[in-house]
């Protein structure tokens, strides 16, 4: 007779019977469509509306009124873009529209650096040690919250919402009194960009023309000489 055909689980200790009970248990059938391998609900896919990290993008929607109001309207299409962004990118857990978010993000922090380079040029060095204080702030929020999913993230990152929208508050609102045609100024940049790109593809085609017609002509000589 086999030995494989008796039950051994009568003569062997509790603690091994128990253990063998539940490894049968564990024994599931393999992956297949019918059975995924971890059914995600769309609940558990986005964070709550009422969450923190949500809650303080409305720091940035102020900012855009306070900028409407100051007719600051550049920045203030920004910051409410940087509100809307925000919100997508956290509400879906940190998976989607980080460029954009990062985009808007950084195109304030460029208006900011702007507003302290006039700060220094004029030599307002109270209002440059405010906004260096405000910079020094953001810059230690965003890199001590660490990166989506760490344990710091979720408070320090908040804090991080509230500490760069007061900086772009304080940007509007020095743009408004020491600088209020910052928006022409910003619109005359824009154009004389675009007229020196257009001169420079002109000119480029005009160069590759010339180019073309004297390599024909050149080769239209040759065939002759021959």
């Amino acid at each position: 007779m086999c030995i494989c055909s008796f039950d051994l689980q009568p003569f062997l200790p509790q603690w091994i019977s128990t253990t063998c009970n539940d490894l049968g248990l564990r024994k599931l059938p393999p992956v297949k469509s019918s059975r995924p391998r971890r059914k995600v609900r769309p609940r558990h896919a986005k964070r709550s509306w009422c969450d923190g990290l949500i809650f303080s993008n409305l720091v940035y929607a102020l900012a855009g009124l306070i900028s409407f109001s100051c007719n600051q309207y550049f920045c203030g299409v920004l910051q409410i873009g940087a509100a809307v962004a925000s919100t997508m990118f956290h509400r879906s857990k940190e998976t989607k529209f980080l460029l954009v978010d990062a985009l808007i993000s950084g195109t304030l922090g460029i208006v900011f650096l702007f507003a302290g380079q006039h700060t220094l040029i004029n030599e307002w060095y109270g209002i440059l040690a405010f906004k260096t204080v405000l910079g020094l702030l953001c810059i230690f929020t965003w890199l001590y919250c660490g990166m989506p999913g760490g344990e710091r993230y979720d408070k320090w990152h908040q804090r991080w919402h509230y500490v760069s929208g007061m900086t772009t508050i304080c940007t509007t609102l020095f743009l408004s009194a020491y600088l209020p045609e910052f928006d022409v100024i910003l619109h005359e940049l824009i154009q004389d960009m675009a007229v020196v790109r257009t001169d420079y593809m002109f000119e480029s085609t005009n160069a590759g023309a010339k180019l073309t017609l004297s390599t024909g002509v050149s080769f239209t000589v040759a065939l002759t000489l021959q």
